[in-house]
């Protein structure tokens, strides 16, 4: 069987990354940290990828996307433009949320907790739980709020001894002075595009169709422009 060829793209935040993938092993990839817009340079980034791999965007079989929480125009930037590649060029398409991708990237296996900052104050907070395989499950909802708050609503039922925790530094280093248990693994903010190629390919492999990772925006809270309309 020929490797799958995945597109895999992340905008859902300043840095954005974008990976080209044979099955498990990575032909190219790009990781902009730009002044402008993602929207303004989202296509220019595809070409130049695919140039980096001699590919042209017809040979690709599979493609990825960060779904969210994050930056809701870089989202809907991304989402949109790979939902039509996958229309014209009839191949699945995946969606991971951030959550998802941050904890894969953490290299472990076991249950991860992950924290990401989630402005004003609060932080998204969801646990996974990482097979050898790299395939996960998810054991409750992801949730949004002060760490005061949320994080001791997922420790007491979850706190093992090979409990992992990654994600925002700052995060993590409050979580770990609080609760000496936790493993702590830095990521170091990681391009996530990588991390759903490789994702994706052994998903293939496993045979989980694309269907359980459903492309399409992830939001634990509206958008701020939402919020800002209500008040």
């Amino acid at each position: 069987m020929t490797n799958p060829i995945i597109l895999a793209v992340d905008t859902t935040a300043p840095q954005a990354s974008y990976a080209l993938y044979a099955g498990e092993s990575e032909l190219a990839r790009r990781v902009t940290m730009a002044d402008t817009p993602h929207s303004h340079t989202f296509f220019s980034e595809i070409e130049s990828l695919l140039k980096q791999a001699n590919l042209t965007i017809n040979q690709i079989t599979a493609l990825a996307a960060v779904t969210g929480p994050g930056s809701f125009t870089g989202l809907r930037v991304a989402l949109a433009a790979v939902q039509g590649f996958a229309q014209t060029l009839q191949v699945p398409a995946w969606g991971l949320t951030t959550l998802d991708a941050v904890a894969l990237a953490a290299s472990v296996t076991g249950r991860v907790l992950v924290l990401l900052e989630a402005g004003r104050g609060e932080c998204f907070i969801g646990l996974r739980d990482i097979a050898t395989d790299s395939s996960f499950a998810q054991p409750c909802a992801d949730a949004v709020g002060s760490l005061d708050t949320v994080l001791p609503d997922f420790l007491p039922a979850f706190l093992i001894d090979d409990l992992h925790i990654t994600g925002s530094p700052a995060l993590c280093e409050l979580a770990v002075a609080q609760n000496a248990a936790l493993q702590y693994h830095p990521t170091e903010n990681p391009p996530l595009a990588p991390v759903i190629a490789a994702y994706v390919a052994r998903a293939m492999q496993l045979g989980i169709a694309a269907e359980r990772h459903p492309l399409r925006a992830f939001y634990l809270r509206p958008p701020y422009a939402n919020l800002k309309a209500a008040a």
